[in-house]
This record gives structure tokens, sequence and C-alpha cells, in this order.
């Protein structure tokens, strides 16, 4: 079968004009009104709760001021704004339970049995790795794993 270019260059050329062709408007998901403020929508995000920060504290480009109000420069900062607040549970094992997001976590502890709990005691990621890795047995459960780094940010208290 030979094609001439012609038609294939024809068909090329239809098709980028109905590819490009729509009925939907080009708005990008924004509105403006007369004052000059941008609406914003936001995609509806569910299915892992986010620890608040507990950040207390607002400032500008150089130092803490106090609480900005709204249309104040600097209005919108962490501070002003509070969500699921951190709560944890003690096992009483060596573990807790972030009573937000539901996740145990191994509390630290001597890991070398030299008495005190200090940067000694912390182990590498191929450390951890490998002990994760061959089923390391800790207060009873056989299946943890290292965290993601969104899991890591839910223990952090920024203030």
């Amino acid at each position: 079968m030979i094609f001439t270019k012609k038609p294939l260059v024809l068909f090329f050329a239809i098709f980028l004009l109905f590819s490009s062709c729509s009925n939907q408007d080009d708005t990008d998901g924004t509105n403006t009104d007369d004052n000059n403020f941008v609406e914003v929508i936001l995609p509806n995000i569910t299915g892992y709760p986010i620890v608040d920060t507990n950040q207390s504290m607002s400032f500008d480009n150089y130092s803490i001021i106090s609480a900005p109000s709204v249309g104040d420069e600097f209005y919108g900062q962490d501070a002003q704004y509070s969500g699921n607040q951190p709560s944890y549970k003690d096992n009483g094992d060596g573990t807790l339970v972030d009573n937000v997001t539901g996740l145990m976590w191994q509390q630290s502890f001597d890991h070398n049995n030299d008495g005190e709990i200090d940067y000694s005691d912390k182990l590498s990621y191929d450390e951890i790795l490998n002990l994760v890795e061959n089923g390391v047995s800790y207060a009873g459960y056989y299946d943890w794993r290292l965290p993601t780094i969104k899991e890591m940010y839910s223990l952090i208290i920024f203030s």
C-alpha cells in the first residue's frame, strides 16, 4: 500500500483543527470581581488528615509581628488557622498512636543500653531499612515500615 504525502498532511491538519476546538471556556478555575480579589477554587482533598503545625507567631519579611487582620499585609499566615490539633496516646509499650492520623510510632529508646537516650541511640536510614526489611518485631507488631515524609511531618511541632 502506497501513501502519498498530500492525504497524510491533510489528515493531520484536520486532526489538529478538531483537537484544538472545544466548547469549554478558557478559565483556569479563578474568578475575579470588581475589587481585584481573586477567588481560587481549591480541590476537595480528602483521605489523609493533616495535623496542625501549632505555629503561633506571625512574621513580616524580617521579624515577628502581631497577628495581621483581614486585608492587612501578611494576613493569612499559618498561625491564623487551626486544624487538627496534635494529640498522642502513649501505649505504655514504647509506642504511641497519633490520634489524628491513626499511625503508630516507636518512641525513642536506649538502643545501645548505656542508660541515656541521646544521639548515639539513633539509627541510620540503612540500619532502619535493614531492620524493617528483615521483619523486625517491636511491641508485638511485625508490620513496621519507614514513614513517608508527609507522615513524618505530622510529628513536627513548628511552634
